[in-house]
């Protein structure tokens, strides 16, 4: 497969995934929140790193065809939500207040 002119490279390529899952994690976990926010999934994602829904398309399809280079990608995402998790577990938590009788 050709490279396509308008090619993300890898490193984008894992902030963009890296952010789609975060995006779509919120989601899951509370419905509403990103429409309460204003992001809409994934234009949102694409309009925060400056790329266009088909140079995205074309990327993603280019490095889909090159299974290293794509596995690459996503072990590096995996790794980078690995840390954000193990960073959160630091985050001290703040008790619940007790309900008023």
């Amino acid at each position: 497969v050709p490279e396509p002119e308008n090619l993300i490279d890898e490193e984008d390529m894992v902030e963009i995934y890296y952010d789609m899952q975060v995006y779509q994690a919120i989601d899951n976990s509370m419905p509403g929140k990103l429409a309460e926010e204003n992001i809409v999934l994934p234009e949102s994602v694409f309009k925060k790193h400056q790329v266009t829904k088909k140079q995205f398309e074309d990327s993603d399809y280019y490095y889909a065809q090159n299974i290293k280079k794509y596995k690459k990608i996503f072990e590096e995402v995996k790794a980078k939500l690995e840390e954000k998790k193990e960073s959160l577990k630091e985050v001290p938590q703040k008790p619940l207040p007790k309900p008023k009788s």
